[in-house]
């Protein structure tokens, strides 16, 4: 039954073709020119959206690859920076330092550089402006979009930051002591 169906919808489509093939050949070849004109219209209107969307796409991606790039250079600054201090919390720890301690530490440390990293790219939005306007509608500094840019570099570097200093406040300050 289901290729007798399948087999009936290909008539079907076969026939409608044929039809639409004859309407063509039939139909007048003279196209009034203002015709012509309305069509180009439409037609450039509908291919200037189509340009932007493919714009807009464009950067998204590269904003998502931003982000993610950004996010795996503060983790490895930050497990870097770590790892060269491990024997400094080690003695913390031992010393009676609470764990909770270590990874403040550590995350303030990453706090302060992703708050060098958010101002330098709010000055560097105010210094582009010009530039930006071409493409952006409406002002660069509207506030929603910059508080929600503030918050999601908020975040990722947080999680970014996260990993190392659980690591460092999780590490034995014995095995920490005797390393190196």
């Amino acid at each position: 039954m289901p290729c007798r169906v399948a087999e009936t919808g290909m008539e079907e489509a076969r026939r409608l073709l044929k039809n639409i093939q004859l309407q063509h050949r039939l139909a007048p070849r003279t196209v009034r020119p203002d015709q012509r004109r309305k069509s180009r219209r439409i037609y450039s209107a509908a291919e200037g959206w189509a340009i932007e969307q493919f714009v807009a796409s464009l950067f998204l991606v590269f904003a998502a690859l931003a982000l993610a790039l950004a996010a795996t250079g503060l983790y490895s600054v930050v497990s870097y920076a770590t790892a060269l201090r491990i024997r400094e919390f080690g003695i913390r720890v031992a010393l009676g330092a609470q764990r909770r301690h270590v990874m403040g530490l550590v995350l303030s440390s990453a706090a302060k550089t992703v708050g060098v990293g958010i101002g330098a790219g709010l000055a560097l939005c105010a210094a582009s402006n010009s530039l930006l306007a071409r493409w952006v509608a409406g002002s660069v500094y509207d506030p929603v979009m910059l508080g929600a840019v503030i918050l999601t570099l908020g975040v990722v570097g947080a999680v970014a930051a996260f990993l190392p200093a659980r690591r460092a406040a999780g590490r034995d300050p014995v095995r920490a002591l005797r390393s190196e």
